[in-house]
């Protein structure tokens, strides 16, 4: 038997970009645990037009936080603390979060008049947008800690302020439906009385000891930056936020509450990879700068393959993932979660060769590939859904991100770096793990086969974490 100092010994062994992320993505997988239990509570104490109401104002949170920050807190924020080196990382920080308050201000103008002109045009009430902008700037702090955090390798300060968001959102929230009047509502204004309250303790953190900040002092620089890349950023958004909100207005509330538990069970190998991912994305930096592209190669090739497994995993356990989520008026959507479940490997692959792609400075072509992807995505979401409905949405999830993640490798060879991905083991990838998505369909009565699959990918997924472990465990 193992003994607790033999266990410490060997965790004092991993060097540090193993820890976080060893740490990170057990932070991501408890977060989606909360997540799932609260989801689970939530869809039985609101029916599916009043559930619905939270994924259509989170579709519209998405889109404005684009306009409303730039995404400043991304692999911009980055650069800039590589530039500032050790000594100026934290007044990087806090002076790019005051910069955030040119956009917030200029979006927020433009929200203001055209509630004026046309109030019925942004589908939400007064006190519902002065929601929106207030979690918008709660949720810009918490950006900023998050991304600080990622990059310094801060795993149990991102842990603590994760965890505790993820407990009390849906504490905070069953307490607004059990003593106020609100409704569905209260799955709006709970998360966000949350996020204000986290954005506070991070606010004092980020500006603690830094002294007084000067954002203009770079801030040109930043801002151009940022603005060079919102086409890219507001991309993005559309192509996770247009197919609900295309359903929610084409279908109804109630179908978008149903696509959306589909999707809550389909992606959830994608925060645990996304969780990787953030902590991978400067390793990756200081392995490029070091010429070291042999090793970058090797580690995405077991990412995409533990990648490949989760979505595996998840699909053929989605009828009890579903049945755990939701009573019967939801049950129709269930065979949903099988063709969300094929968009997690390309999600892992678009984020990792992006972030190659804007480490070489390549900010242009990223963002003419992402507005091409989101283009066609949003194209062919509308014509799926006026075809299938529901249906139709689930199976625009995949498409939109196939599309970018093809026009990411194609940016990606473009600029010489097209040997750091694996092209043919990872098309083979794609199709095995499609393949025995799809075998989920025909085994959904049958959980014998289905949990005996989910068992020997486990089994690997063991094997596959000590392989890049011995990639991770160097100085840094």
């Amino acid at each position: 038997m193992v003994s607790v100092r033999t266990l410490r010994a060997g965790w004092g062994r991993l060097r540090t970009p193993v820890r976080a992320s060893v740490i990170f993505t057990l932070t991501a997988v408890a977060a989606r645990g909360i997540a799932f239990l609260s989801t689970a509570w939530f869809t039985r104490l609101l029916p599916p037009e009043a559930y619905g109401l939270y994924p259509l104002y989170t579709a519209r949170l998405g889109l404005v936080s684009v306009f409303a920050t730039w995404h400043l807190y991304g692999g911009t924020l980055y650069r800039r603390m590589q530039r500032a080196g050790p000594v100026g990382r934290d007044r990087a920080v806090t002076e790019s979060l005051c910069l955030t308050a040119v956009p917030f201000c200029l979006t927020l103008a433009v929200y203001a008049v055209l509630a004026w002109v046309s109030p019925d045009s942004l589908g939400l009430s007064v006190p519902l947008s002065v929601v929106l902008f207030v979690e918008i700037a709660a949720n810009t702090v918490l950006a900023f800690y998050y991304a600080k955090c990622r990059f310094l390798y801060g795993a149990w300060p991102y842990a603590c302020a994760t965890l505790s968001v993820a407990v009390l959102s849906p504490l905070v929230t069953a307490a607004l439906l059990r003593y106020t009047s609100l409704g569905g509502q209260s799955r709006i204004v709970g998360p966000a009385l949350v996020s204000v309250a986290a954005a506070i303790v991070a606010g004092v953190s980020l500006f603690r000891g830094v002294g007084r900040p000067q954002p203009l002092r770079q801030g040109g620089r930043l801002l151009r930056e940022g603005l060079a890349l919102l086409p890219y950023a507001l991309a993005l958004v559309s192509v996770e936020e247009v197919p609900r909100l295309l359903l929610g207005a084409r279908v109804g509330a109630a179908a978008l509450a149903k696509f959306g538990i589909a999707c809550a069970v389909g992606t959830a190998p994608m925060l645990a990879s996304s969780g990787i991912s953030a902590v991978l994305q400067p390793w990756m930096l200081r392995k490029l700068a070091a010429g070291e592209r042999e090793t970058v190669r090797t580690v995405l090739r077991h990412v995409c393959i533990g990648a490949a497994a989760l979505s595996v995993a998840v699909a053929h356990l989605s009828p009890e993932l579903f049945s755990l989520l939701a009573p019967e008026g939801y049950r129709d959507a269930m065979p949903l979660v099988i063709p969300v479940t094929l968009s997690v490997l390309a999600h892992v692959l678009f984020l990792s060769m992006t972030a190659v792609s804007l480490f070489r400075e390549r900010a242009r072509q990223v963002t003419v590939g992402a507005v091409c992807a989101a283009a066609l995505s949003i194209g062919a979401c509308v014509l799926l859904i006026d075809a299938f409905g529901m249906a139709g949405a689930a199976w625009s999830v995949p498409v939109s991100y196939l599309f970018l993640g093809v026009l990411s490798y194609a940016v990606l060879r473009r600029g010489g770096d097209g040997d750091v991905l694996d092209i043919g083991g990872t098309c083979a990838l794609f199709v095995l793990s499609a393949t025995l998505c799809l075998l989920a369909v025909p085994l959904f009565p049958y959980p014998l086969p289905r949990l005996f699959l989910c068992a020997a990918l486990a089994v690997y997924l063991v094997r596959y974490a000590f392989r890049v472990k011995a990639q991770l465990c160097e100085p840094t």
